[in-house]
């Protein structure tokens, strides 16, 4: 099958598997990623000081030889800009309110917690050391993207009685006690991801437009048991899934891009897609 920018969305609206669409969303979604791969490199090179950093024909980047005469001086005016306006970013904060449902008082006081919770949240640790990163990948790349996920593992443990369906106390068979379980009470995780990770539907501009997005990223076998509960088998990783080794490659001289197939073992790549 055919697929295009403009047949993408009517595949995706068909009653293939989930497997298929995201494979398909991808098959046509990619060259143009890749496209923008290369920019964002070239752009942080530049960023490290690396500036004679370019792109040969084969698609790799290199540092072209030079004559023997000639001084390849760097007086990099890039950084220094750079880290300017990620502090300018960084400094900004969002103004945050939560609007009632309506105009009776229960309405009124769950909309100033949940403003309360969403500022909590947002001055926390955590989130204050994510805004960092997500700044750098905007300056660096002109985008980044943060995922506000629930983490249901993490959060306080607390202990409680069991009880059945009927509520009653479900008693231990042996020594006659009250048996008890543990759960957490969970926790909001921010998770910030490159641009490098994030495949967005190309055939539109505008963010209200946007049919699907995937994200792919390389996870460990171990990793995915505990998250998503699969027994998966490693697989090979090539050098597109592994941004930030090239990323290091190109702050030497060489640009040398390191065969890391070999280095990432017990791992494979998780593909997770929104639809819209």
């Amino acid at each position: 099958m055919d697929l295009s920018l403009t047949s993408i969305r009517d595949y995706m609206k068909g009653e293939e598997s989930s497997v298929q669409t995201v494979d398909a969303f991808l098959k046509v979604m990619n060259p143009i990623h890749e496209a923008y791969q290369k920019q964002w490199y070239l752009n942080i090179a530049n960023y490290m000081g690396n500036q004679y950093l370019s792109l040969d024909p084969t698609g790799s980047f290199r540092v072209p030889r030079a004559p023997s005469w000639r001084v390849r001086l760097v007086i990099n005016k890039i950084l220094p800009i750079a880290r300017t306006i990620m502090a300018k970013l960084r400094e900004q904060e969002p103004r945050m309110y939560s609007a009632p449902m309506s105009d009776e008082e229960a309405d009124v006081e769950a909309a100033k917690l949940a403003t309360k919770g969403a500022q909590s949240i947002y001055y926390s640790n955590d989130t204050q050391d994510s805004i960092d990163d997500i700044a750098a990948w905007q300056v660096l790349c002109g985008n980044g993207f943060s995922f506000t996920l629930y983490n249901e593992k993490a959060g306080t443990e607390i202990t409680e009685v069991a009880k059945d369906a009927t509520g009653q106390i479900i008693l231990d068979p042996i020594t006659g006690e009250p048996t008890t379980t543990k759960f957490k009470t969970g926790d909001v995780l921010i998770d910030i991801a490159s641009p490098f990770e994030v495949v967005p539907d190309f055939s539109t501009t505008s963010w209200n437009e946007q049919q699907a997005m995937v994200r792919k990223k390389v996870r460990s076998i171990a990793y995915i048991k505990t998250r998503y509960g699969k027994d998966v088998k490693p697989e090979g990783i090539n050098n597109e899934f592994i941004y930030d080794i090239k990323i290091a490659n190109m702050a030497s001289l060489s640009g040398r891009n390191t065969d890391i197939t070999n280095t990432i073992k017990d791992s494979a790549i998780v593909k997770e897609m929104w639809s819209m």
